[in-house]
């Protein structure tokens, strides 16, 4: 991860990474994370064991070109910092994610990304067409490889707006609150986006909601599991092309003396 504050947030706080921790498509063996972000659980707000389990992390540009290469890169490339925003980790993945016990707390075991990079693309290479996206049938990590190899997208940051999903009970309020306050504001204050394009109307209305000062920045997109592929492309690639376009209108233009 490029910057070294959201790479702290991420591999240090949220989930305690090794220092030497690399990006790569899997881990073998798994990384070593025996502590991690129990916030919500020493403050009361998870209630029961069917809580708080799957977590993710953050990951930005330079992680996927640690995976896939450097991309191809032309002279209209968008170096302005981008977010890709998403609700909540979801997908209980075998080849992601392993329950670990919390180091300071035996009673505490959370689902951790710890074989696979979260949001890695599945791809070996970037994509350059829907058709290899869909070929690849991962609508997550390689779409947004996709995304960021046909916009010449050079400062993309994607995370979820809450860094756990919470299984067999209804997150509260209050459990959103305090992951957003420890997490998704010091990203934005750290990140500085330009865009935000949520993906899922949870994200774009917590966003609207949350950050009023934001809302402008903000993007609606189709959501990665959405069931219509072809709808899911051609939206979502209109909003992307108008978003980046009003962008560049905005950028100052230097006038020569």
């Amino acid at each position: 991860m490029k910057n070294k504050t959201l790479r702290n947030l991420n591999f240090k706080k949220l989930l305690e990474y090794p220092d030497d921790f690399q990006t790569k498509h899997k881990y073998d063996p798994p990384i070593n994370c025996n502590r991690f972000c129990i916030e919500c659980e020493k403050n009361g707000e998870m209630t029961n064991a069917c809580g708080a389990t799957l977590m993710s992390h953050g990951c930005d540009t330079d992680d996927f070109e640690a995976i896939l290469g450097p991309r191809i890169i032309n002279r209209d490339e968008v170096k302005e910092p981008i977010m890709f925003l998403l609700e909540d980790p979801g997908g209980d993945w075998k080849e992601i994610r392993e329950e670990r016990t919390h180091e300071d707390d035996k009673n505490l075991k959370k689902k951790i990304p710890v074989k696979h990079y979260y949001f890695s693309p599945s791809s070996e290479s970037w994509p350059q067409s829907v058709e290899e996206v869909k070929s690849n049938g991962n609508y997550y990590g390689t779409y947004f490889a996709y995304v960021m190899q046909k916009y010449s997208l050079a400062n993309v940051y994607i995370t979820n707006l809450v860094k756990c999903k919470w299984v067999g009970s209804k997150r509260s309020v209050k459990a959103e609150d305090t992951c957003v306050n420890l997490y998704l504001q010091k990203e934005l204050d750290e990140f500085l986006p330009r865009i935000v394009f949520c993906f899922g109307r949870i994200a774009y209305g917590a966003m609207g909601g949350r950050f009023p000062n934001l809302r402008e920045k903000c993007v609606y997109l189709r959501h990665p599991a959405y069931r219509r592929p072809s709808k899911f492309f051609s939206e979502n690639d209109e909003k992307i092309r108008d978003a980046l376009n009003k962008l560049k209108q905005a950028q100052p233009t230097n006038i020569q003396p």
